[in-house]
């Protein structure tokens, strides 16, 4: 008898505790962001503001009227934000979104940890993720938010990518590897990453080992 498939209503309690843990988490994010009208890093949060404010009003970004080049995928996600008109509302809307974004992290860290661990586990470690101190940063008008959550879906496609080994795996990993320096440049590493997890996935293969079972010593440091 084939397995009977999870209905509809089992996929939504089983998911229950996770949305749960991102609602809480993204209220208590939200209010401590509200709780600062003003910005924090001054400076840099004046930028990504003026540059995603010319995305919203003229598609392109821009400072004091002045295009400027691309510099990340940030500036287009916060842009909408301005479309509310008063500088307050906008700058709150746009840490709003900051929030919902960094906070659902919490869901492709769990998918990550679900490929090692049981589903309570998992769990703790989605929730772990969402809830460190660095989520301060979805206070302020910065990359970070973004690039936190990135990362974590990246790193997610990367490891079932290497474990299902399916073409639509494949793809999809090397199109999160691929966007990731559009979101933050520092995040090419990620690519770096992937080509080591590769090598060692290949190394420690049934194949692998046994083309380096008889290698010397000399050979193996080598």
């Amino acid at each position: 008898q084939p397995e009977a498939q999870p209905s509809f209503l089992d996929r939504l309690l089983a998911a229950y505790p996770l949305v749960l843990a991102y609602v809480l988490l993204l209220i208590l994010y939200a209010w401590q962001a509200s709780n600062h009208s003003t910005p924090w890093l001054f400076t840099d949060e004046l930028e990504w503001a003026g540059l995603s404010r010319g995305v919203a009003h003229h598609g392109v970004p821009q400072l004091r009227l002045h295009d400027m080049s691309f510099s990340s995928l940030y500036e287009y996600l916060i842009a909408p934000a301005w479309w509310l008109g008063a500088t307050g509302r906008a700058y709150a809307a746009a840490k709003y979104i900051n929030a919902a974004v960094m906070t659902a992290t919490i869901f492709p860290a769990y998918a990550l940890a679900r490929l090692f661990v049981p589903r309570l586990a998992a769990i703790a470690c989605g929730v772990a993720a969402a809830a460190i101190p660095a989520l301060v940063y979805s206070g302020m008008l910065i990359p970070e938010p973004l690039a936190y959550f990135w990362s974590a879906l990246a790193l997610w496609l990367l490891a079932r990518a290497l474990l299902a080994r399916s073409r639509s795996a494949a793809v999809l990993a090397a199109a999160a590897l691929l966007v990731a320096p559009a979101v933050r440049s520092e995040l090419v590493v990620l690519a770096i990453a992937a080509v080591i997890a590769v090598v060692l996935m290949a190394a420690t293969s049934s194949a692998g080992r046994q083309l380096s079972c008889d290698w010397s010593w000399r050979e193996r440091v080598g």
